[in-house]
């Protein structure tokens, strides 16, 4: 039986890391760690990077409890962060929920991208993404290719 369990874990961890884009940006003239994650229902903040960068807070208006990001178990979420950022040419601001998180600074989930991403098309070495609000193109670069 546990032979069984592990092979679907494996399946299952070759399915995110298909949908998983891990590239670098800028905030506040820093260099951080993002992922963008179609899968994921949420836009997150890392909240040692919000307590590094000294980066303004406010209240979660509805707080809720994560589960899957640390190894503690849950954490709840209990703050926002509006976070201005850079990805080679392409700005934007976006508003996260902050959580212990390690595996990235930054997560942008569905909310990021069905407000201002009017395509998204994931290639093995880059990432094309065309902007709703500025009608515009760009090619995102990988990390590894950073």
């Amino acid at each position: 039986m546990q032979h069984v369990l592990s092979t679907q874990m494996e399946k299952v961890e070759q399915n995110q890391r298909q949908t998983l884009f891990q590239t670098k940006c800028i905030v506040k003239e820093r260099s951080c760690r993002m992922i963008i994650d179609g899968g994921s229902c949420n836009n997150l903040a890392s909240s040692d990077m919000v307590e590094k960068l000294a980066l303004s807070i406010k209240p979660h208006p509805h707080p809720y409890y994560i589960y899957w990001l640390n190894n503690s178990g849950k954490a709840k979420v209990t703050r926002l962060v509006r976070i201005n950022f850079l990805i080679g040419s392409y700005h934007d601001v976006v508003e996260c929920d902050v959580v212990p998180m390690q595996a990235c600074n930054i997560l942008l989930g569905r909310p990021w991208q069905l407000i201002r991403i009017l395509c998204i098309m994931v290639g093995q070495t880059s990432i094309l993404l065309c902007t709703m609000i500025r009608k515009l193109c760009y090619i995102l670069c990988p990390l590894k290719l950073l």
